[in-house]
């Protein structure tokens, strides 16, 4: 995962493409909130002959999930972070985090081994992928 630097795809529900890019990690959360709501509004209504049945986010670090808010991010050192509610305030759509080890695992059992390597996150280096699924 890269702390300089945030994927954002849009991905059907088999997991392909239809879309995606990277935009930089602002230094503050609130600056990458503001931002990430903007870059995913924008992917969506790029899209309008799409119907979205949500956001998913896959972030570093660990994840509460009861408040679905960013408890710490070691690598961005961010805390009690809220993208949830930004999110789902600029798109209008339900937003779901997860931690991002949390989601290849869950990715990898909705479409099996073979097909895992199309949308899965990339844990690595300390990033983050935001996807909205159609």
């Amino acid at each position: 995962m890269r702390p300089t630097e945030t994927q954002i795809a849009l991905a059907r529900l088999d997991t392909s493409f239809i879309a995606e890019g990277s935009m930089p990690t602002a230094g503050t959360s609130a600056e990458f909130t503001e931002l990430l709501c903007q870059r995913v509004s924008d992917l969506v209504k790029s899209h309008s002959e799409i119907y979205f049945e949500g956001i998913g986010v896959s972030l570093p670090g660990r994840v509460d999930s009861r408040t679905q808010k960013l408890v710490f991010a070691p690598n961005l050192k961010w805390r009690d972070l809220d993208l949830k509610t930004p999110l789902e305030r600029t798109t209008g759509l339900p937003v779901e985090l997860e931690k991002c080890g949390e989601c290849v695992r869950a990715g990898g059992n909705l479409v099996g081994p073979l097909r895992r390597k199309r949308a899965e996150p990339d844990c690595r280096d300390g990033g983050r992928k935001a996807s909205a699924w159609g």
